[in-house]
């Protein structure tokens, strides 16, 4: 049986896995952010069920987010980490992207709900960047929300 062969890419991570937010510590000490609010995908948009967001093709749409660069030697353990918070493969899958930085464009790695047909009728990402839903954990209320209400309005 022939193992397969996945590319050592960084990661576009575009909610709770951004830097300051509470899943960036599954990254921490094992990679790096770069391009934080200057990295971006195309013909994608943000929704959200209130805790979390998902990131869906959309034409015309823009995400922003940030690419999370693993270690080489800690490629696989960075990998791991944040496969299973993303709950790889079964809640998520993984796919590659191109993401424009200010460095250009990079192929990234992504996660994407297979059936995300099922997620578009969750509540809109204003500007399809996460830090306009919730704040990052030393700036937000008590439930990380950016402003009260904003699911609302």
């Amino acid at each position: 049986m022939r193992q397969q062969v996945t590319p050592e890419l960084p990661v576009f991570v575009f909610g709770t896995l951004r830097p300051g937010y509470g899943n960036d510590r599954t990254w921490q000490g094992v990679a790096y952010a770069v391009h934080d609010g200057e990295a971006t995908i195309a013909d994608h948009r943000l929704v959200t069920n209130g805790g979390f967001p998902y990131c869906l093709p959309a034409e015309g749409e823009t995400t922003t987010g940030t690419l999370i660069v693993p270690h080489p030697a800690n490629y696989q353990e960075a990998m791991s980490y944040m496969d299973s918070l993303e709950g790889y493969p079964t809640h998520y899958n993984r796919k590659q992207i191109d993401v424009i930085t200010p460095d250009g464009t990079i192929t990234a790695w992504y996660y994407i709900p297979d059936d995300w047909a099922y997620y578009e009728r969750l509540r809109p990402v204003t500007g399809n960047d996460w830090r306009n839903a919730r704040l990052p954990r030393d700036e937000a209320d008590d439930f990380g929300f950016a402003r009260s209400g904003w699911w609302s309005s």
